[in-house]
């Protein structure tokens, strides 16, 4: 029997990984209590909640839009190519890893997420699920495979939500996007995108790729969810119609390796370093 589900950590956890203020609470569906996270600048009831829910068979998250949330779904369905493209990227990429992804847009489910409905959007469900392996598994690895599974649950909505880098946090503002504005990208928008860093980081999670480095692992929870995010195509290359995939395009790197990376131009591929790593690992 695994240990019960510590929300509040995970919250922590999840603010970490995606630089979005979240906090644990209690949603109340169809009738019974479940333990959720929510973002602090999305204001209930106007905000939404990722329930979370485990089992000794599996792992559940979903996702749950207020009671007056209209306006955010009506600019979640009117989320342009990228946006979408980067949403139907992270569900294949879970999906190829053994998590289930539904999705269902006014009482329809979505057969293939490359093809999301047009807009308005009236309802939108979002579940993701993963099996936890038969016999005795140890906690920790169902600890993060409910990371996993949220973080694709969480990456999903916000992948469709109109969100800007803005130093302090990911959303523009607590008042905007509830009452449906749309929000102005001021900054570069291939660089510093936070609903592809958070599909990458959904998708690879904050080990270094290239040496795996973790810096939770080193620094506790000061270092949780720090990671900088390589672009395999450098942004000065990027046309004004390049559409970044954050499952192919985009890496977790450590500083350091990002660093040496980016020593050559172009610059060398994350495999390319591994394999120098190894080697000075060995000797060579």
């Amino acid at each position: 029997m695994t240990r019960s589900l510590d929300v509040p950590r995970l919250a922590r956890r999840m603010t970490g990984r995606f630089g979005v203020g979240l906090c644990a609470a209690v949603s109340r569906i169809d009738g019974s209590d479940y333990p959720c996270i929510r973002s602090e600048d999305l204001v209930a009831p106007n905000g939404f909640g990722v329930a979370v829910a485990r089992t000794p068979l599996r792992v559940e998250a979903s996702f749950h839009p207020d009671n007056y949330s209209r306006k955010m779904l009506g600019a979640m369905s009117e989320a342009d190519e990228e946006a979408r493209g980067c949403f139907a990227s992270l569900a294949l990429a879970a999906g190829d890893e053994g998590q289930r992804v539904s999705v269902i847009v006014d009482g329809d489910v979505v057969d293939d997420v490359r093809s999301l409905p047009p807009a308005p959007w009236r309802r939108l469900e979002l579940e993701v699920d993963a099996r936890i392996p038969g016999g005795k598994v140890p906690d920790d690895f169902v600890d993060e495979l409910t990371l996993r599974v949220v973080s694709t649950c969480l990456g999903l909505a916000l992948a469709l939500l109109p969100i800007e880098d803005v130093g302090g946090g990911a959303f523009a503002g607590s008042a905007g996007l509830p009452e449906g504005a749309r929000v102005r990208v001021e900054v570069n928008r291939y660089e510093r995108s936070p609903a592809n860093r958070a599909a990458c980081i959904a998708r690879y999670g904050t080990r270094c790729l290239a040496c795996s480095f973790d810096f939770r692992a080193v620094y506790g929870e000061l270092g949780e969810g720090y990671i900088e995010v390589h672009h395999h195509t450098p942004v000065s290359a990027m046309g004004g119609s390049y559409r970044v995939d954050p499952v192919r395009d985009l890496s977790p790197v450590c500083a350091n390796c990002h660093a040496m990376l980016h020593r050559h131009d172009p610059p060398i591929s994350i495999a390319e370093l591994r394999e120098q790593l190894n080697q000075r690992r060995l000797g060579r």
